[in-house]
């Protein structure tokens, strides 16, 4: 599904920030570009918080 719906995407190219390179799986009819990221949280809520918060929500 997911390849099905990057390839629909009326796009020039598609900008991959995943932790793996989805290129490398998939069959992409446009150019890919595999790029990398940090996070960096400053004051709250952060990611933990907002995580944990979701998943009391849900029951989990």
């Amino acid at each position: 599904e997911l390849e099905e719906t990057i390839n629909r995407i009326p796009a020039d190219s598609v900008i991959l920030g995943t932790p793996t390179d989805l290129g490398r799986y998939l069959k992409l009819n446009k150019p890919t570009v595999h790029v990398k990221y940090e996070l960096q949280e400053i004051g709250r809520p952060n990611l933990e918080d907002i995580i944990s918060r979701f998943l009391e929500k849900v029951g989990i």
